[in-house]
């Protein structure tokens, strides 16, 4: 809480406790008692009411509050909230003295004062519990959002690596029987990697890079088998002007080339239908056994990603069938 406010907040109620003072003073006068001189009227105001309201207030706000948080003991608690009371109404009734030589007064307005003083500590109390609960929750929103920055942040690091060493491990093979092949496919990597380091720190990227960084992806993968059958991509509607968080798609495209049983006759079906307001994604292949990527580590990694970037606003839906397995994901755009 910025401290503006919290000035803002302590002047509201000294304005609304000097303006209820007033009222009262004002509605005895209407009902014709007689007040007392402009003079004495000071000493009450000040003596009798404000200066022992601002010491029963803030012994509460500053010191009594901080006895309880630091939890030191109800009795404690309770005999400087009394000591507190007692020491302000001691200065009310001095001040009334001052106007009245009248020592029968002094119990009456002892009492008086006391449970006066006594409301103000605990607008006091409560007035520093609000600020100190509104900061709370103020500095859980930012530590929440910077656990969710780094959170999205060592994901990225946890998935991306797998399909770096792949993809050189695999024009490494290349060089060997296809040098301007391997060399077409540096660039590629080089585009790749160039998307990563530029485009992936940003929150939302443009579509269309994204959709080439797949197709850029899915050409690199296909060095590894003469099946040019291996993989279907298509890609349906128009990308302009639309956003996607960076690399939410690609890590099944990886799962899928990575579980892949026969990457000589079985093939890898992906489907991206682009909507309105959302994108429809499909991708489909064999895999070894039932739980290897339904319940692996990536897709955990895969879908607290999801969560923290889209909340609820997405579903996934994950299908096995005959060994083989289908990932369906809507996402907005």
């Amino acid at each position: 809480m910025k401290e503006v406010f919290k000035i803002g907040l302590h002047i509201g109620y000294w304005l609304f406790f000097t303006v209820l003072v007033a009222v009262i003073y004002t509605a005895t006068q209407v009902n014709g008692v007689n007040g007392p001189k402009f003079e004495k009227l000071l000493v009450l105001i000040f003596g009798f009411l404000l200066l022992p309201s601002f010491i029963s207030f803030y012994s509460s706000y500053f010191f009594i509050f901080r006895l309880y948080v630091k939890k030191t003991g109800t009795i404690k608690l309770l005999v400087f909230l009394f000591f507190s009371l007692l020491i302000s109404s001691l200065v009310a009734i001095v001040s009334i003295y001052v106007l009245v030589d009248t020592p029968r007064v002094f119990l009456e307005v002892g009492i008086v004062s006391f449970f006066l003083n006594g409301f103000n500590a605990f607008i006091g109390f409560i007035l520093h519990s609000f600020i100190s609960w509104f900061k709370d929750v103020k500095e859980k929103e930012e530590l929440n959002q910077k656990t969710k920055v780094l959170e999205l942040e060592m994901i990225k690091l946890k998935l991306d690596p797998h399909f770096l060493f792949n993809t050189i491990n695999n024009i490494d093979v290349l060089i060997e029987t296809d040098t301007p092949k391997a060399s077409e496919y540096i660039a590629k990597l080089s585009s790749i990697l160039r998307f990563y380091l530029y485009k992936t720190s940003d929150s939302l990227i443009s579509l269309k890079d994204e959709l080439k960084y797949i197709h850029e992806y899915v050409e690199l993968q296909k060095i590894r088998t003469s099946n040019k059958d291996f993989i279907t991509i298509n890609t349906k509607g128009n990308p302009s002007k639309k956003k996607i968080a960076p690399m939410v798609l690609i890590p099944f495209i990886e799962n899928a080339f990575k579980h892949s049983l026969n990457k000589k006759t079985d093939a890898i079906d992906i489907q991206i239908s682009i909507q309105n307001s959302q994108i429809i994604f499909r991708c489909s292949n064999k895999i070894n056994e039932v739980d290897s990527q339904e319940k692996g580590i990536g897709n955990q990694l895969i879908e607290k990603r999801l969560k923290l970037i889209y909340g609820d606003n997405y579903s996934m839906r994950l299908n096995i069938s005959d060994n083989n397995y289908v990932v369906n994901l809507n996402i907005p755009v």
